[in-house]
């Protein structure tokens, strides 16, 4: 990603967003708004932004709210999805830009999602990778304990127990202080190293604390452990965990009362599910955040959905195969 295609916009909130942009080539071409997750940055989508930039697409790739040369505020209401739509929205104006394909993954899924359901006039179409849509809460108030118990008695352990320690006073420090531990946990060499280490309550502040010692990931270049591991080092984890924060803070759910119960997407959606990501897969994510059947068939009408069986880090894993599945999708509207 060329760093003279980089650009910063301070927004009228007063946040500055660094963020790579590329024109359409040609008035057909459509622009994609790719969003990233936790803890990574707009680097995360460099097999994409290279497929896509060389057809022509137009590319708005910003480092989200908490990182890396973007604004970091460690106060979590400022993450409220209805602020952070419209500094999007300020983005594109600046870039000109009408309407976008907006694709996210992990947290920058749940951002692409509230995207289309506050500004459904600035969405073209969603993409959703690993997460998928997840409805507004129809209560103002978010609990975790219900999960807890729902996904230990289905699944055999708590699918979002290590939402609690993301969202505690230490685990920034804590989590930088065993970065080797924390990064071979989050990009394991075995996907199942999340049901023992990452998911289950406890189970991550255990392993961190006890500097347990986990196979690196051998599927992963030197480059990509460069390229996600530096500015992590650099910007710290505060500002990016506020992601947790909003939600068991009760932020999310309070902001989630605009929509006034809105849950349709009626634009072309993609859904890609990891089915060895055994914490955001769609089946223990959403059973974890209460949901009994699919959102995306429930409240996504005109949806294509693909199960691959790969673990949550599919840009990485599957870069070819993603940019084909997406090129397909989008060539159907």
């Amino acid at each position: 990603m060329e760093p003279e295609n980089y650009k910063t916009l301070q927004v009228s909130r007063g946040f500055t967003y660094r963020y790579f942009s590329v024109p359409a080539k040609g008035s057909g071409n459509k622009t994609i708004l790719f969003l990233h997750g936790f803890p990574n940055a707009d680097t995360d989508w460099r097999h994409q932004v290279s497929f896509f930039k060389g057809r022509g697409y137009g590319l708005i790739v910003p480092n989200l709210l908490g990182y890396g040369g973007s604004s970091k505020p460690t106060d979590p209401a400022e993450y409220r999805q209805s602020l952070m739509s419209k500094d999007l929205v300020e983005i594109l104006d600046k870039e000109g830009v009408e309407k976008v394909v907006a694709i996210g993954h992990d947290w920058g899924a749940y951002v692409a999602g509230r995207f289309a359901l506050f500004q459904p006039h600035r969405t073209e179409a969603v993409g959703f990778i690993t997460v998928g849509h997840v409805p507004p809460s129809l209560s103002p108030k978010f609990e975790l304990e219900p999960s807890f118990e729902i996904t230990k008695k289905r699944f055999g352990y708590e699918v979002l127990g290590y939402w609690e320690f993301f969202a505690s006073l230490d685990a920034p420090k804590v989590s930088m202080d065993n970065f080797e531990t924390f990064f071979n946990i989050l990009w394991p060499d075995d996907p199942k190293t999340w049901i023992s280490d990452m998911a289950p309550l406890g189970a991550l502040r255990k392993a961190l604390e006890g500097k347990k010692v986990l196979p690196a990931p051998r599927w992963m270049s030197e480059e990509d452990k460069r390229l996600i591991s530096e500015p992590i080092l650099k910007n710290g984890l505060e500002a990016s965990m506020c992601y947790y924060k909003l939600h068991v803070q009760g932020f999310g759910a309070e902001d989630d009362q605009l929509l006034a119960g809105k849950a349709e997407i009626p634009q072309p959606v993609f859904f890609l599910d990891a089915t060895d990501d055994f914490i955001a897969g769609e089946e223990y994510f959403m059973t974890a955040l209460g949901h009994t059947e699919s959102p995306v068939k429930k409240y996504c009408k005109n949806a294509t959905v693909k199960q691959v069986k790969v673990d949550h880090w599919v840009m990485l894993h599957i870069p070819d195969k993603l940019n084909d599945m997406l090129l397909e999708w989008m060539e159907t509207f």
